[in-house]
């Protein structure tokens, strides 16, 4: 078992994995792999949005064998230059949310607690910054006993045999969910069902109801991540964590035919990237006066296959 800390790019209060000697048994998975791609959309290219999405792997959590902590962060934030010190919200939340976890477990704090502890401290993190958002979608795996924590619409699915791929985060998509869109507006929100988004005062909009960050969206969007533990069966066969990037261009059925036909974490990976970036988009250009066709993902893309043993 190679024991890693993973991140798409460095961080910037690095966490090590501590080391102690601890054996807790045999992890649930065979292997992970991990995959991203950069939005190849028109408008994200020309305005040189970048890669907004960040992953987090840390194999060994805390110095278990059979623990594992993935994470994947999916930022919002225009590509404005800032100070060295500054970093981008998804950056931030690879950068500390691991640390502020930590610190609550060790302060007592059960798993819920902690996944709420620190999520809420990011969130303040990234607004006293004073710009953009980010989504979080927390894998904890422990033995079978696994934690989903998550704000936004990056989500994670469990495919299993015989039986249709299961959602296991919850959906902040306030176009998906309408109890959280009825949520947010009690908060004070104005929705548009022109848009689908929600809107603060001063109109700023999102269809997201929960994020960590965005602080011109007041207390309309909230940071209490959803928390749900989980069982790992053994007709489990693979977890999927990804951002709405995946989701949003093959959906959960999609996935799943790409998994049934692979061997392994790292070919699932592969034909899942090289399948969206190939996807076929078809729109009237206005200022063309003509129907164009883009090939490529539209919106940035970061997955984590989990293969689990069968």
């Amino acid at each position: 078992m190679i024991k890693r800390e993973f991140t798409t790019l460095p961080q910037w209060t690095k966490q090590e994995v501590e080391k102690k000697e601890v054996k807790e048994g045999e992890p649930v998975w065979r292997d992970i792999a991990i995959g991203e791609i950069a939005a190849q959309g028109k408008e994200h290219v020309e305005n040189k949005l970048g890669m907004q999405d960040s992953i987090q792997l840390i194999e060994s959590f805390e110095g278990k064998d059979d623990s594992a902590w993935i994470g994947v962060y999916d930022g919002h934030y225009l590509p404005v230059k800032f100070f060295e010190d500054q970093t981008y919200p998804d950056k931030m939340v690879v950068a500390h949310l691991v640390e502020k976890f930590r610190e609550a477990v060790k302060a007592g704090q059960d798993y819920k607690q902690a996944f709420e502890a620190s999520f809420a401290a990011v969130d303040k993190m990234i607004s006293d910054q004073g710009f953009g958002g980010s989504t979080a979608s927390v894998l904890l795996i422990e033995g079978r006993d696994a934690w989903v924590a998550n704000v936004g619409d990056s989500y994670v699915y469990i495919f299993s045999k015989d039986k249709d791929p299961e959602l296991v985060s919850a959906d902040h998509n306030i176009n998906y969910n309408t109890q959280e869109r009825t949520d947010a507006m009690k908060r004070g929100a104005d929705y548009d069902d022109e848009t689908g988004y929600i809107y603060s005062e001063d109109r700023h909009g999102m269809q997201l109801s929960r994020s960590l960050g965005d602080r011109n969206m007041g207390d309309i969007v909230i940071s209490k991540p959803d928390v749900n533990k989980i069982k790992i069966s053994d007709n489990d066969e693979w977890i999927v964590v990804a951002s709405d990037g995946l989701w949003e261009e093959l959906g959960a059925v999609g996935v799943m035919e790409i998994l049934d036909s692979s061997q392994n974490a790292e070919e699932a990976q592969e034909k899942l990237i090289e399948k969206i970036k190939t996807i076929e988009r078809k729109y009237y250009d206005e200022a063309l006066g003509e129907d164009v066709t883009e090939i490529g993902n539209y919106d940035d893309a970061a997955l984590v296959v989990v293969e689990l043993k069968k």
